[in-house]
């Protein structure tokens, strides 16, 4: 009952703020991103924002939006059970158009990051030009185009989850990338085709443990083929990138495994063998990682379904190695939109045991064993929410997310250590107004 009287409360003063927005003339100023309500001249201004509060029944585990959010629950609000910061966020974005042939972008966003800084918070900032009309091309900072929901993924206003689904996206923490892309648009009948290729680099703080790691990478490549016919849209893409630099904790760590292997290469060849193979599973710097995605929508203005799945391989398995996928579905009735979500992901290999008995290096055995288990994502969850659209521009949803994690399978979830071993259930409530302007 304490659960359900604080979603009340939070419904009840979420539309109470909304309507004295509306009473002032405020909300029926908000626009989606490619309206022009804000249009003075040639400049064109816009945004979206997102208030949300999320708590669930579990004091030793949370759930991530995606991993590149900090790891500020790992102390207070993993026992707390509550916050407004994994899904509140505000984007504004402003364009600039020179001719019909050339414009420019920038798009700022606040939200929770496990470095935030000015820099990372413009996700947009590009040069767009259209030097024909099937021809479209962009320089600067420009969004990573993989997935269906590539230029989405922040704008909640624009789907009916409070997030997207995060066996799929969490994993993902590239939002954009500084670079080049070309797409090419053909019409063929009530077909529309577009491909695109995309170029470019990336560095990102992502939380690891108590500290960041600044992930880099300098050859981001990625292609995709959209083909959008009346209600249905299918999209298929290739993405290819290799990190650049190591954790430090776990360039540590490798050079012990490596001084073991060179030490027992010809007395103890098991143990030599076992510990290079853990060095290379552990190895960030030179990893190749790769997806392989196909994606589905459909939205006839009543029913809405959408799926996606994805292969993704890296060379080490202390970054994820498996398949992932979801399926929703939702029907609008008026302004409200029941729906149903189900995600979920699961690694190429079982869990790291140990293999050989490391005598006196048993300690190193064991710390290596346990970080490559301890980033391993298995889980799954059935997710059931509510869309209402009070207002053309503003929505407030409610999702119940129940997620089953197998063991060793946490990467997706903030843990106290001695849950890995463990298979662990938690339901998490989330309540969100979303709006654009």
């Amino acid at each position: 009952m304490r659960k359900l009287s604080k979603i009340l409360i939070t419904i009840f003063l979420l539309v109470n703020i909304t309507t004295q927005f509306s009473n002032y003339g405020l909300i029926d100023n908000f626009i989606y991103a490619n309206e022009s309500k804000y249009s003075f001249s040639k400049l064109r201004l816009s945004g979206y924002g997102t208030i949300s509060h999320t708590f669930d029944d579990n004091d030793d585990i949370m759930a991530f939006r995606d991993i590149s959010r900090s790891m500020a629950k790992s102390n207070n609000v993993l026992k707390d059970n509550s916050t407004w910061r994994l899904d509140s966020r505000l984007g504004i974005q402003a364009d600039y158009r020179f001719s019909q042939q050339a414009e420019f972008v920038i798009q700022g966003i606040l939200k929770d990051r496990a470095n935030p800084t000015f820099m990372d918070s413009i996700e947009l900032a590009y040069l767009g030009l259209k030097p024909k009309p099937e021809i479209d091309i962009r320089a600067g900072r420009i969004s990573y185009d993989a997935f269906l929901m590539s230029d989405i993924r922040d704008t909640g206003y624009t789907y009916i989850w409070v997030r997207p689904p995060v066996e799929f996206y969490s994993r993902i923490p590239i939002f954009f990338i500084d670079g080049v892309d070309l797409a090419y648009n053909l019409n063929c009948n009530d077909v529309q085709w577009r491909f695109k290729i995309q170029q470019g680099i990336k560095t990102l703080p992502l939380a690891m443990g108590q500290e960041n790691y600044d992930f880099k990478s300098n050859n981001i490549s990625s292609c995709s083929i959209t083909r959008n016919s009346g209600a249905l849209r299918l999209k298929a893409g290739y993405s290819f990138f290799t990190s650049k630099n190591e954790v430090n904790a776990f360039s540590e760590i490798g050079k012990y495994l490596e001084d073991i292997a060179s030490k027992t290469e010809q007395t103890f060849p098991n143990i030599s063998s076992e510990a290079l193979s853990l060095r290379n599973d552990i190895r960030f710097k030179d990893n190749d990682i790769s997806y392989i995605t196909l994606g589905a929508s459909y939205d006839d203005s009543k029913w809405l379904a959408q799926c996606e799945i994805s292969l993704m391989r890296a060379n080490g398995d202390v970054l994820p190695n498996g398949y992932a996928g979801y399926f929703s579905v939702g029907y609008r009735l008026g302004n409200f939109t029941p729906y149903f979500l189900f995600g979920k992901i699961e690694p190429y290999t079982d869990t790291h045991e140990p293999i050989n008995n490391w005598g006196d290096w048993s300690s190193l055995q064991s710390t290596a064993l346990y970080i490559l288990n301890s980033t391993r994502m298995e889980q799954y969850s059935n997710s059931f929410g509510l869309r209402w659209d009070f207002n053309n521009q503003a929505a407030i949803k409610v999702q119940w997310d129940n997620i089953h994690v197998e063991p060793y399978g946490y990467g997706l979830l903030n843990r106290n250590i001695e849950f890995v071993p463990y298979s662990k259930s938690v339901n998490l409530y989330s309540l969100s107004l979303e709006f654009v302007f």
